[in-house]
């Protein structure tokens, strides 16, 4: 007998336009972490590109070079956190296709964005205080917010395709 996919089935694939959606953010987002990690090296050589990256990463974040990891004795462009939050979102984006679909049932994302926002206030909170700093701490606070965020929104634009718009294949 030759069974036939339910609905359920058919729908939980990755269109087509949602595949063109996520290689471009996912592409985006490549882009952006690569300039973090070489912004410190094009730092070094004094360049107008270096003095450009710093401009253009000023918008934001507060680049404070005491809250910043550092790269051939550089300060990145952006502080721990932000690179934390970049990176971590990175990760979300790349691992979402692998587990979108085993998470789409059971849901517990939205309570891990919850999570993400209280260690980075708590965070904050110490931080401000003077009680504790440390740069892995905040980085690592960041990456599970980065992470978390661009898992949402990937899951969210996944969801729209899927059940709102009824988009096909473009092909």
């Amino acid at each position: 007998m030759n069974s036939k996919p339910s609905k359920y089935d058919e729908q939980s694939r990755f269109s087509g336009r949602f595949m063109v959606i996520y290689a471009l953010v996912a592409a985006g987002v490549i882009m952006w972490c690569a300039a973090l990690i070489v912004s410190p090296i094009w730092l070094e050589k004094k360049g107008l590109l270096a003095v450009g990256m710093r401009y253009f990463f000023s918008f934001v974040c507060h680049q404070n070079p005491d809250r910043s990891f550092h790269i051939l004795d550089q300060s990145m462009v952006v502080c721990a956190r932000c690179t934390g939050i970049y990176l971590g979102s990175l990760i979300g984006i790349l691992s979402f296709p692998f587990v979108a679909e085993r998470l789409e049932k059971t849901y517990p994302w939205k309570k891990w964005l919850i999570v993400a926002v209280c260690l980075n206030l708590a965070e904050s909170v110490l931080s401000i205080l003077n009680l504790f700093t440390s740069l892995l701490f905040r980085a690592g606070a960041g990456m599970t917010l980065g992470f978390w965020t661009a898992f949402c929104v990937l899951f969210a634009i996944y969801r729209h395709n899927r059940t709102r718009l009824n988009w096909g294949d473009l092909s």
